[in-house]
């Protein structure tokens, strides 16, 4: 029998965000969320943008 368990650990701290040259936006998220939940995070961050 094999158990696997997986934790994530995600909270806002767990975002890195930062703009370089008003044009280039960087972007790094940890915590195993990313497919999850990379989407909702890009739509609204594009919100905010304009």
């Amino acid at each position: 029998m094999c158990l696997w368990r997986h934790y994530l650990q995600a909270n806002k701290s767990d975002i890195f965000t930062s703009t370089l040259d008003d044009v280039i936006h960087v972007i790094n998220g940890i915590g195993g969320k990313g497919m999850t939940t990379s989407p909702g995070f890009t739509a609204e961050y594009i919100q905010k943008l304009y």
